[in-house]
């Protein structure tokens, strides 16, 4: 939740309208209600807002103390950028200075920076999870070939899971190399998978909030790193760590894996519930399943665990679904239909699930949902896990 504090009614709406739509926001207009809020909701609370109104000294004094009680990020909002404002704000504990009519870029890149130094904060004050975290589901999407659509199932599912289950589902970008998963969610994430596993010795489950990026539709994304060679120095322990977290978080998780057996990927298969593998309609890609499938078995995992995808499955190229699940030597479990709308939905940032929900290609990939949702409970809650909001 983001607490916006701010006297003036026509300023604080301001204030609320730059703020990103799938996060909660409380009001209040002022320090005292503020403070009364926060000894409530201090849990819930990843960022305060002081708007511009505030007598700033004032403002100043309570981000010191708040900072010193309460792990959440603070912004100031100015009515302009002064050199002796920021020198201030930042004695006073403050993580950025902003004014009314900041870009939203900036906006978005200011509160997600609060929101991660806090997470990081709230990690070294509770190092350990809970013994009763409730554990949700880690289900991989994976091939060791690229282009087959592998990131389009990862992506198609998350949504669909997210907007069954009412309930918000983790995705993480395990190709530290190139993922884009953030590209087709159209999403700017300010903090990675990297900055997580920097900071892996002292998160908790709620520390592990601040790394991720909202979706519209519930899914939270831990992106990829957006330099190549930060990917290097994430270790297959830390990724463990990291998907155990996301277990305590979320009921579903999905993992969009690279198009190879990388260390991290073989770690985050031994802890994964089910492996989704997806191929194309040509022989190098189904020569590459294969082998896939080989190499899985070869490593312990049972056939039960494996559901085998095959993407543009209707093209006409010379082969059809009987001889390929004959080569493959198992059945194929969902066949996804070829469709000009997949490009389309990719270069928009929009993912079919939320541009064209009837299109068949979502229809398919809808098919892996129903055993990949746990059941929930009568009021469709899971204890710990992170809510839709």
């Amino acid at each position: 939740m983001i607490l916006v504090i701010e006297p003036d009614p026509s300023t604080r709406a301001a204030l609320v309208h730059r703020l990103p739509e799938p996060e909660p926001i409380s009001e209040v207009d002022s320090l005292e209600e503020a403070d009364e809020t926060l000894q409530r909701l201090a849990d819930s609370t990843s960022c305060l807002v002081l708007g511009p109104s505030l007598d700033r000294a004032g403002a100043l004094t309570f981000a010191e103390k708040v900072g010193q009680r309460d792990a959440v990020g603070v912004l100031l909002v100015a009515q302009e950028l002064e050199s002796a404002v920021l020198r201030e704000a930042l004695r006073a504990g403050v993580d950025d200075v902003l004014t009314l009519d900041a870009a939203p870029g900036e906006w978005d890149e200011s509160l997600a920076r609060a929101r991660g130094r806090a997470a990081t904060e709230r990690g070294h004050r509770r190092p350990e999870v809970a013994e009763d975290t409730e554990r949700g589901r880690l289900v991989s999407v994976f091939s060791t070939k690229g282009g087959c659509g592998k990131s389009v199932v990862a992506t198609n599912l998350a949504l669909l899971a997210a907007e069954r289950s009412k309930q918000n589902v983790g995705l993480i970008d395990l190709d530290l190399q190139s993922g884009d998963m953030a590209i087709m969610l159209q999403l700017m994430p300010a903090l990675s998978i990297y900055d997580a596993s920097q900071s892996v010795s002292h998160l908790d489950a709620e520390a592990m909030q601040g790394y991720l990026t909202p979706h519209a539709s519930g899914v939270h994304l831990l992106a990829a790193p957006m330099e190549p060679s930060l990917g290097e120095q994430i270790t297959a322990t830390s990724i463990q760590t990291i998907l155990e977290l996301l277990r305590s978080l979320f009921p579903l998780t999905i993992i969009d894996g690279p198009p190879l057996f990388t260390d991290q990927m073989l770690g985050a298969l031994d802890i994964s519930d089910e492996i989704i593998l997806v191929g194309s309609m040509d022989v190098p890609s189904i020569k590459s399943l294969k082998m896939a499938i080989q190499t899985l078995k070869q490593l312990g995992h049972s056939r039960e665990k494996l559901r085998v995808v095959m993407n543009r499955a209707d093209s006409k190229v010379g082969l059809r679904a009987a001889e390929v699940e004959k080569s493959l030597g198992v059945e194929i479990d969902v066949q996804i239909p070829s469709s000009r709308d997949v490009p389309l939905s990719i270069n928009q940032g929009i993912p079919l699930a939320a541009s064209r929900p009837k299109s068949p290609v979502v229809g398919a990939i809808g098919e892996l949902v129903p055993d990949l949702i746990p059941q929930a409970d009568e009021q469709g809650e899971r204890g710990r896990f992170f809510r839709r909001r």
